[in-house]
C-alpha cells in the first residue's frame, strides 16, 4: 500500500520541485531588475589622470609594436625584428 502511495504522489512531488526552482529563479532575476545596474565606482581626479596616462602609454606601445610586426615582413626593412625590440627595451 505504502509503495503505491509512492507512486501516486512522486509526479506531484516533482512537479512541486521544478514550480519552485522556476519561482525561485524568477525572483532573483527579479531582485537583480529592481536592485538596477552595479554601481560605478567614483575615481579621483589624481586617479583619472594617471589612468589616462598610463592608458596612452600602453597605446603607444601597442603602435610601436604593430610598426615592427608590419615592418619586419617587409624584405627591405632597415632594422632587423630584434634589433627594434632591444630599442625599445632600453
Amino acid at each position: 500500500m505504502i509503495h503505491e502511495f509512492t507512486h501516486a504522489i512522486a509526479p506531484f512531488l516533482w512537479t512541486g520541485v521544478v514550480a519552485m526552482a522556476l519561482y525561485l529563479r524568477h525572483r532573483r532575476k527579479m531582485a537583480e531588475i529592481n536592485a538596477g545596474p552595479p554601481a560605478q565606482p567614483q575615481w579621483s581626479a589624481p586617479q583619472t589622470s594617471a589612468q589616462d596616462q598610463e592608458l596612452a602609454r600602453l597605446r603607444e606601445r601597442v603602435r610601436v609594436l604593430e610598426r615592427i610586426a608590419t615592418e619586419a615582413e617587409r624584405p627591405g626593412s632597415p632594422q632587423s625584428l630584434a634589433a627594434q625590440i632591444d630599442a625599445l627595451r632600453d
